[in-house]
């Protein structure tokens, strides 16, 4: 399951504390965390009965037991000039975070269970990544796309708007992307995120 935030500002960013940042582009940070919660069953079943129990305090229906969310905050500089106004000092930070389940039974993992366990949470891991990933492709196209508009020519309110707009289209086009990956992998279940 996948949310997306996105704050609009005039002022410089400071990224937040962090796991991991990754910087590539000049003006776009990119930081992911990984936040687990911990299961202690001793057997498929109730191991099974653990994730239920933990799909329904996500609140996540039928999707499966990992979540990724994001937050997206998108900052500006509008300067004011004699040939219109100029969008600069672009800055776009994706702060992604990828919940996933961690298994700590008492004693020793059962063998046969335990390479179960493993399969489910590589695929769980994988289709998690999927949506981290289309998060990332929104986000990469709406960094350059503002770039784009950095070039002075609007009024500042035109262009205020502008970026605006192509927040917004980079939004829908995120939700589209996303919500295809989960019809096309049926939530991660066709990559063999269950168990």
């Amino acid at each position: 399951m996948q949310s997306w935030m996105l704050v609009l500002a005039l002022l410089p960013a400071v990224p937040p504390a962090t796991e991991s940042v990754e910087q590539g582009l000049p003006g776009f940070v990119y930081i992911e965390h990984r936040k687990y919660y911990d299961l202690d069953a001793r057997t498929l079943y109730a191991l099974r009965t653990q994730l239920e129990e933990r799909r329904r305090e996500m609140g996540t229906g039928a999707e499966p037991v990992g979540r990724t969310t994001q937050r997206l905050e998108v900052r500006y500089e509008l300067l004011p000039l004699p040939a219109g106004c100029q969008l600069r000092a672009v800055e776009l930070t994706l702060e992604v975070t990828i919940h996933l389940p961690r298994w700590r039974p008492e004693g020793r993992r059962p063998v046969g269970l335990g390479k179960r366990w493993d399969t489910m949470l590589e695929a769980l891991t994988r289709h998690e990544e999927g949506h981290r990933d289309n998060a990332l492709w929104a986000a990469h196209g709406l960094h350059r796309r503002l770039l784009e508009l950095a070039e002075p020519g609007q009024d500042c309110l035109a262009l205020h708007r502008a970026a605006q707009r192509e927040r917004f289209k980079a939004e829908v086009r995120y939700r589209q992307r996303d919500q295809a990956y989960d019809r096309r992998t049926d939530h991660g279940v066709r990559q063999g995120s269950v168990l």
